[in-house]
């Protein structure tokens, strides 16, 4: 089980230097996530749940300009990483926001599209934050789930797991209260497509499409009928 409380403050901790190793604004996944929006009727209203530092909230504001973001993270710390490089940006049309995925505080049907890159493996369940994100999205609307693949890592990426996942074993032995979870490892750190898909299916989400990029998985989802 994680700790959410101790995971926001190990997201806190690592907020000044996160971005360095996790953040490519050239990355071919926000390409493709912004082509996929772009063909949508209409997605102008976007939510990125557990923006994080605004990779993918400031990646795609920047992409197109009339797109109002909301981002929302647990993080303060993330939260002031991602203000300051939207300032720096001129990202006037993003707007931050400390929050819980679980409960939005935004009203049902109030979003063309919303996105979750890295947020399923900072989550004890996957089914409370799918139900919220099925409330939030306008009918019609798209869920873009992005994800590393733990079976097509590169070698440095799983050399850079390693590194984190050692850092973190370092730290939280020596300050117990990052400690956010027991034996973390590179499975635990990843989301199971396979797994995942089922219980979104279970829950009356249909796929859309499923791409591979830069060692992700990228999965669109359509909430179906409500």
């Amino acid at each position: 089980m994680i700790d959410g409380e101790k995971l926001t403050r190990w997201y806190d901790f690592q907020a000044p230097f996160y971005s360095w190793w996790r953040d490519r604004p050239d990355s071919a996944i926000l390409d493709h996530l912004h082509q996929a929006l772009e063909a949508e009727p209409s997605s102008l209203r976007l939510l990125d749940a557990g923006c994080g530092s605004g990779w993918c909230a400031l990646g795609l504001a920047g992409r197109r300009p009339d797109r109002a973001v909301v981002g929302i993270d647990a993080s303060g710390g993330m939260l002031d990483v991602a203000g300051a490089r939207a300032k720096r940006q001129g990202l006037e049309h993003v707007q931050l926001r400390h929050g819980d995925v679980h409960r939005v505080e935004d009203p049902d049907d109030c979003y063309d599209a919303i996105t979750a890159a890295g947020l399923f493996a900072n989550l004890n369940e996957t089914a409370p934050a799918l139900l919220e994100f099925r409330r939030l999205l306008r009918p019609g609307g798209r869920l873009f789930v992005v994800e590393f693949d733990r079976r097509q890592l590169t070698g440095i990426r799983r050399l850079v797991f390693r590194c984190m996942i050692l850092g973190y074993r370092v730290v939280s032995t020596l300050l117990p209260r990052f400690r956010f979870a027991d034996q973390w490892n590179i499975e635990r750190s990843t989301v199971d497509l396979d797994a995942f898909r089922d219980t979104a299916g279970q829950l009356g989400w249909r796929q859309q499409d499923l791409t591979y990029l830069e060692s992700h998985w990228i999965l669109a989802l359509s909430p179906g009928d409500r």
